[in-house]
């Protein structure tokens, strides 16, 4: 074993060219005929004879630079989210999960969807995304406490100012939105009181702020971790007002 890696590490006992395919030996060679017979026989160019494998085989440049001009067509567009492509390498996104962001998207009613390790995940990049130094974010004060620790360490950097609001007081909530205000956060349902949001009035009350106020940053963030998207007779996202939704996914 070690003379073989000695050799392999030896740039000077590299060959000059590519050995030809008939030089391979037969389990090398049976391997590649078998995948190109499965890519022949199903369409699909996963790198595997049998099985979807994550690796897919965009079958030469020009299905990869379809892939690249896609990806800038969703990115500029901001209609779509790429990860809806094809995958085709693993550090991007793998097609199972690619699957399960549609199923996803699906049920949501969402133009885009990001699959995070938890759900603590996906409202830390949420509030670092919407983030702005020197702005203003409204909290629910019934949240999940980590969701309300994490924002105000986010904002002791950033030098956010921050507003807790009882989740039922919306007199308070339309008047502490100011110019300034990139979000409003809260959850369907709080845990443990069971609070419910009135989304309808509270999409009402961002909708009429971005217009009077000016608050055009502002992003109604919503919490259904507690209801899941199946305790709900409506998406949140067909609710106008709502920008995103996240919730943990291992709580459905």
């Amino acid at each position: 074993m070690s003379a073989h890696i000695d050799a392999y590490l030896n740039a000077n006992s590299c060959p000059d060219e590519r050995p030809e395919f008939t030089a391979f030996n037969s389990e090398t060679t049976s391997l590649h005929n078998a995948v190109d017979a499965s890519i022949k026989k199903h369409g699909q160019p996963y790198l595997h004879p049998s099985d979807p494998t994550l690796q897919l085989d965009m079958l030469g440049s020009r299905h990869m630079a379809d892939w690249q001009e896609r990806k800038v067509e969703y990115v500029f567009s901001g209609e779509k989210c790429w990860s809806d492509l094809h995958q085709f390498y693993a550090r991007y996104g793998v097609e199972t999960a690619r699957e399960l962001i549609q199923k996803i998207e699906t049920l949501e009613a969402a133009k885009g969807v990001l699959l995070t390790d938890c759900g603590m995940q996906a409202i830390a990049i949420t509030f670092d995304i919407l983030a702005k130094p020197g702005g203003h974010a409204i909290l629910m004060r019934g949240v999940y406490n980590k969701s309300r620790r994490y924002l105000e360490w986010l904002g002791s950097r950033y030098k956010i100012e921050l507003s807790i609001i009882d989740e039922l007081d919306q007199e308070k909530i339309q008047d502490e939105i100011r110019k300034e205000t990139f979000m409003v956060f809260g959850e369907t349902y709080t845990n443990p009181r069971l609070l419910a949001l009135d989304l309808q009035r509270l999409g009402e009350i961002c909708l009429e702020a971005k217009k009077e106020k000016g608050a055009r940053s502002l992003k109604l963030v919503i919490d259904n971790t507690i209801a899941t998207p199946w305790g709900l007779k409506t998406p949140l996202l067909s609710y106008p007002g709502v920008n995103i939704v996240v919730a943990s996914g291992t709580k459905a």
